[in-house]
């Protein structure tokens, strides 16, 4: 909200003044794109606070009206699952790892491919650092600038991560995991955290060392950090169906795999729709990876409070 300036509503239900449903929207002003609502802005999956589907019925028909007289143009529900029955405009795969007490029963369900990467880590001298430090922050936040060009994306500004370390990490939900070699950082990783569930967030690379497989140690270090803090599961978050590699990658660590669905209700024909898949966004993507960091960094800071 701080950085994009975006407008937090919260629909509630409650029985006689006792709280047992939410559902949490950000609202988008945009000239460029419009207004809308977005549960929840770049949330992988956030669905309502709702016992049943007649709880959820009564939320959605809430927002609707919300969204009907505040003008907006649609609103986005991201893996709300009493809306499988809808359309679907767009569609991920998401991974989920349940953790374990037991660190060597972790390890066995460890593809062999995977455990062979961790131990070449290991082998090459690379170490770890787990902290709420806002320097490792911005550490991490130069990977992510890099990787951001590698995927053909504009990296978010640099204030979203400072007010990320300020209101969540420095909260004590969330740490940052730190890969290096030869003092230099090579990979890294944000985790969150709420009550026994944590989340991989961002995770970036500098790909020059790509050979020392260091995202995998990077990962199984936030595996054992997440379990001994007694959390009970990390969300691996979503991943497009069509990125065999990432997949594959989160397949390796004995995550459970399942779909999440993104639905649209659109105010003007009055209905969830399903669009067909952009190829603008790609041909975009595809100049964006030849431009300059800090030229990304502009963008990023420009395109973002556009985009939620």
């Amino acid at each position: 909200m701080e950085t994009y300036h975006y407008h937090p509503v919260y629909l509630m239900l409650t029985e006689q003044e006792t709280f047992c449903g939410c559902l949490p929207i950000m609202e988008v002003d945009s000239i460029f794109t419009g207004k809308r609502g977005v549960c929840l802005s770049f949330s992988d999956c956030c669905g309502a606070v709702a016992k049943n589907k007649e709880e959820f019925r009564m939320l959605l028909e809430s927002v609707l009206a919300l969204g009907g007289m505040s003008g907006w143009r649609y609103i986005q529900f991201r893996g709300e699952q009493y809306l499988a029955d809808q359309a679907c405009d767009e569609a991920y795969a998401y991974h989920e790892l349940e953790l374990l007490s037991d660190e060597a029963k972790m390890h066995s369900r460890l593809r062999k491919g995977t455990s062979s990467s961790i131990r070449k880590a290991e082998r090459e001298g690379v170490t770890i650092t787990i902290s709420q430090s806002l320097d490792d922050i911005l550490g991490f936040y130069r990977l992510h600038c890099l990787t951001r060009r590698r995927l053909g994306l504009p990296p978010q500004p640099s204030s979203f991560f400072e007010k990320l370390h300020t209101h969540v990490i420095n909260e004590n939900l969330g740490f940052t995991v730190l890969a290096r070699y030869k003092q230099k950082t090579v990979a890294g990783l944000i985790c969150l955290n709420f009550a026994d569930q944590a989340v991989w967030k961002y995770g970036a690379s500098d790909d020059t060392y790509k050979h020392l497989s260091a995202n995998n140690l990077v990962l199984w270090e936030t595996i054992k950090a997440c379990a001994a803090r007694g959390f009970r599961s990390l969300s691996m978050g979503r991943t497009d169906l069509d990125n065999d590699g990432l997949i594959s990658f989160k397949n390796g660590w004995g995550a459970t795999k399942t779909s999440v669905g993104y639905y649209r209700y659109d105010f003007e024909s009055n209905g969830f729709v399903s669009r067909s898949k952009n190829s603008r966004k790609i041909q975009y993507q595809k100049i964006l990876r030849y431009l300059p960091v800090d030229v990304l960094r502009v963008i990023g800071e420009f395109a973002y409070k556009h985009i939620g």
